[in-house]
């Protein structure tokens, strides 16, 4: 074991070496299946990162919200909302040499009605009939019009190949074998270790788009706790996704590291953006008294988190569960923002009366308890704030970390009073306000299973009702207008807490690539364009500066004061992870051959 991961280390060096790009992603756990329409037991942000190299969508969001054409090169939608026609580009090929045409895109959209489970955002319920007129036009008619519809059918779904997956059963179909591995984007598999966690690609050279700049790329899948710093400095990564902010100021003291940040990273055809909530069971007591969430929202200190956890790297969500920000947000949404008076205030109305300890009690006398679940890691940065934030209202608040299976099951089951859950999530104002809201008529019952959408149990008519007509929505104006009423009621009824919404960031080397200018514009990688931007630096030695992040303009002050502090305080050395491994192995060695010669000796 330890000689095949010496093996692997030095191949990624000399990779390194030769000019060819390491891409190291930080992963929950490992990937052990890239099936393109359905991720089954791998984490969802590792298995569709990667899958970004090899599939494409039909379109693809860019940093300022517009769409680029991709495997459809236009669209458009009737006036009722009713009929989609998209039409395709021609002369694409597929990895294998094959043709993509519109029977592919149409194969796509019938897995989609058929495989539910992989739906992410819902959409197959709404397709009545597809048809191809011809190898590069798709018409789509609706049973009845969804305003998301042409977004979530552009941006959320991967285009895989009909002669690949015909009569595979999508959502259980276990992809490892490469020769499945079939897409039409630049990059197509040249080896899988799934073993080792790294991944071989090398540029299609009849790629629609132009053969990238980058003959081959190295995608290493690592544990988050990996010492990206070093890695990144020792060779071990060209690039590297930064899921946990502190690494920033290590990076920091490198000249030769860059750092660039983006609204999300780039998952299918869109942004999903790292974002932190509180969920509450809803369906418990106390829980299930509206003001008592809100209290409990009034007595979290959103701007403390942002600061203390994320190193400024993120903005507030609003009550209303979107970004602050969002365009979709109404401007006259009543924020509940951090206000210990407040809440202390709604808990005094309800009846709770303060003991000689300070902390609240019920009418029986019993303190007011609340166990906050998390899985650990980042999450576990942010529950003293919220521990201590809910103490200063007298609610006796404590953390227990739990496995992710243990959390989830928790979750499923409804057998938790609140949880801290850190996930990665589109903008989208849809997707955002239903991820979370219990989809049957009455709330899914303690102890009865249920997907992520009903683990808060919490139901509400009028909510639906908002969500319908904003569906249904002809025009965006009206689309509007009934998603402002849905985050008033979000607002209000706060089952769910959301606390912020993170920048995603990368690192990487500047001293074997250039052509990172999509990445310093916010595009993220790996997008359509960043992909071919980058290519192997081809002068002697590039140019350093001290500041280590080039993008500075997307930064507030306050993010780069906050920044410049925390790497001031981080000295620490990192010794790389090269010279750890070959230590280890090389006392190994010389015990083995001290035991040998002792044992020659004895029994001689």
């Amino acid at each position: 074991m330890i000689v095949a991961s010496l093996q692997w280390l030095y191949a990624i060096e000399a990779q390194a070496q030769s000019g060819n790009l390491i891409f190291c992603i930080p992963s929950p756990g490992k990937v052990l299946d890239l099936n393109p329409y359905f991720y089954i037991a791998s984490p969802p942000l590792t298995h569709g990162t990667i899958l970004k190299f090899l599939y494409e969508t039909l379109a693809e969001e860019t940093s300022n919200g517009s769409l680029e054409p991709l495997l459809a090169t236009n669209w458009t939608m009737s006036s009722d909302g009713k009929e989609i026609v998209i039409k395709l580009r021609e002369n694409v090929l597929w990895h294998d040499g094959y043709r993509f045409t519109s029977a592919d895109v149409a194969f796509v959209l019938y897995a989609i009605k058929r495989f539910p489970q992989g739906d992410v955002y819902s959409i197959g319920g709404y397709i009545s009939t597809i048809e191809t007129p011809d190898n590069y036009t798709v018409k789509i008619k609706l049973s009845q019009p969804f305003s998301r519809f042409l977004y979530y059918l552009l941006t959320g779904y991967r285009i895989f190949p009909e002669h690949v997956f015909k009569d595979k059963d999508m959502s259980n179909t276990t992809v490892t074998d490469m020769r499945e591995l079939v897409g039409t984007g630049p990059f197509k598999v040249s080896e899988i270790d799934l073993a080792a966690q790294i991944m071989r690609l090398v540029a299609f050279d009849r790629y629609w788009g132009g053969k990238s700049n980058i003959g081959e790329i190295v995608i290493r899948v690592v544990d988050e706790s990996a010492p990206l710093p070093a890695m990144l400095a020792t060779g071990q990564c060209s690039i590297a996704m930064i899921t946990n902010p502190a690494l920033a100021a290590p990076l920091s003291t490198n000249p030769d590291i860059r750092i660039a940040t983006a609204k999300g990273w780039p998952y299918q055809g869109s942004y999903y953006t790292p974002a932190s909530l509180i969920i509450l069971n809803t369906a418990i007591y106390p829980l299930n008294i509206t003001a008592f969430r809100q209290a409990l929202a009034y007595a979290v200190d959103k701007e403390r988190i942002i600061q203390l956890a994320l190193q400024g790297f993120g903005e507030i969500s609003s009550s209303g569960q979107l970004p602050i920000s969002s365009r979709w947000r109404p401007g006259d949404l009543n924020e509940l923002t951090f206000n210990i008076t407040k809440a202390k205030e709604i808990l005094t109305s309800l009846g709770f009366t303060l003991g000689s300890d300070g902390i609240l009690r019920y009418p029986n006398g019993s303190p007011v308890s609340i166990k906050i679940i998390d899985t650990g890691g980042l999450a576990s940065n942010i529950a003293p704030i919220i521990i201590q934030n809910w103490r200063s209202i007298g609610i006796d608040a404590y953390e227990e970390t739990l496995t992710r299976l243990a959390y989830v099951n928790s979750l499923s089951l409804g057998y938790y009073q609140a949880a801290i859950l850190l996930t990665n999530r589109p903008l989208d104002v849809d997707f955002i306000l239903t991820v979370f809201m219990d989809r049957q008529d009455m709330p899914t019952p303690i102890g009865k299973p249920t997907q992520y959408w009903g683990w808060s149990r919490y139901v509400n008519s009028d909510f639906k009702s908002a969500i319908m007509k904003a569906r249904q929505a002809v025009s965006e104006e009206e689309a509007f207008k009934y998603y402002a009423e849905a985050q008033r009621i979000a607002a209000r009824d706060q089952w769910v807490i959301p606390i912020y919404y993170a920048k995603a960031i990368w690192a990487f080397n500047i001293k074997s690539f250039s052509g990172w200018d999509p990445l310093y514009a916010g595009e993220g990688f790996p997008t359509h364009r960043s992909m071919l931007s980058i290519k192997p630096y081809t002068q002697a030695q590039p140019q350093t500066q001290t500041m280590y992040i080039e993008k500075q303009a997307t930064l507030t002050q306050r993010e780069t004061i906050t920044q410049e502090k925390t790497a001031g305080a981080m000295t620490q050395q990192i010794m790389p992870e090269s010279i750890i491994i070959v230590s280890i192995v090389l006392a190994i060695l010389v015990a083995l051959l001290v035991a040998v010669i002792f044992l020659r000796r004895k029994y001689k």
